[in-house]
């Protein structure tokens, strides 16, 4: 049952520089999270560094209030502030052993790497500063910051290494950790894209990640295979698992309901973190065409 490309080369990730310029990863509509403004924009945002304070507006953060000039003009004013020109963003990576999984066309690590040298050429071509943070069980890496083509070859390099990095299984424990790390290492101001299929988000992270962002926004993207939503029709299928064949037996009625039960419960979990967090998110599978499904779920220009 499990087929597919297993994994991809560093010359690939680089050859989709060219494929890059079909898209700008620049938000038709203004960014959820209203503390740091629209992404990529030009204009005076809600970065770190003050600008001007001008009249209150609707929609306007009340923690950004200017107290001492609505005082002395007698009417509500509000801080802006300039972006950093260089803004840092940091691509988040699942490589757990439920990323390497494939029913047709790509390992869901594949799809999530391709995603991934899309935005990072995005990212770089605009002017900011790609790092990273790549994980799998209790395996990570840190990747600092760099801006201009540098920025993107260090992430897809060190990308096309990690897929061989021994992949343990998951647990609340691990993600707890890598987010502390992480934690440390964010600037204020960033961007974090977050490429996961999300089988080990729970509740309990989310006060870790409302730390994080706090300061920062986050865009979220779930990679999955069609199979994880629906069973295929009944039968017993073989899966290999690493290096085990397993059966699966999909005649069942209550196994066939549970199973679909399973995705929409993870399916929910993941769009209801993503809107506490006021999160750009999108969900992608490994048979749709990457371009229009970032277009249309993210609304890019």
């Amino acid at each position: 049952m499990e087929n597919g490309i297993t994994e991809i080369g560093l010359e690939e990730l680089v050859a989709m520089r060219h494929s890059s310029q079909q898209f700008s990863l620049r938000f038709k509509q203004r960014i959820l999270n209203a503390r740091v403004g629209g992404y990529l924009s030009k204009h005076r945002g809600r970065g770190m560094d003050y600008a001007e304070s001008r009249i209150y507006q609707a929609g306007d953060d009340i923690r950004h209030m200017d107290w001492r000039v609505t005082a002395r003009a007698q009417k509500p004013h509000t801080k802006l502030y300039h972006e950093e020109k260089e803004r840092p963003v940091y691509l988040v990576m699942d490589f757990g052993p439920s990323m390497f999984f494939a029913t047709q066309n790509y390992f869901k690590s594949v799809l999530a790497a391709k995603v991934a040298a899309l935005f990072a050429w995005s990212i770089v071509e605009n002017g900011d500063r790609l790092g990273g943070y790549f994980y799998s069980g209790k395996h990570h890496l840190e990747l600092k910051p760099y801006a201009r083509q540098k920025g993107a070859l260090q992430l897809l390099q060190k990308m096309t290494e990690f897929q061989h990095e021994k992949n343990e299984e998951q647990n609340l424990e691990h993600m707890e950790q890598h987010w502390i790390r992480f934690s440390r290492i964010i600037k204020p101001g960033s961007l974090v894209i977050w490429l996961s299929d999300f089988l080990n988000l729970s509740e309990n992270q989310f006060s870790l990640l409302s730390k994080i962002n706090k300061h920062n926004t986050f865009l979220m993207g779930m990679i999955y295979d069609p199979v994880e939503v629906q069973l295929p029709p009944p039968n017993v299928y073989a899966i290999k698992q690493q290096n085990e064949i397993l059966l699966l037996d999909t005649h069942s009625k209550k196994t066939r309901k549970d199973y679909k039960q399973q995705f929409e419960q993870r399916k929910k979990l993941f769009k209801d973190t993503a809107l506490k967090l006021k999160a750009h998110q999108f969900m992608l599978n490994t048979q749709q065409d990457i371009f229009s499904v970032l277009r249309n779920e993210l609304r890019l220009k």
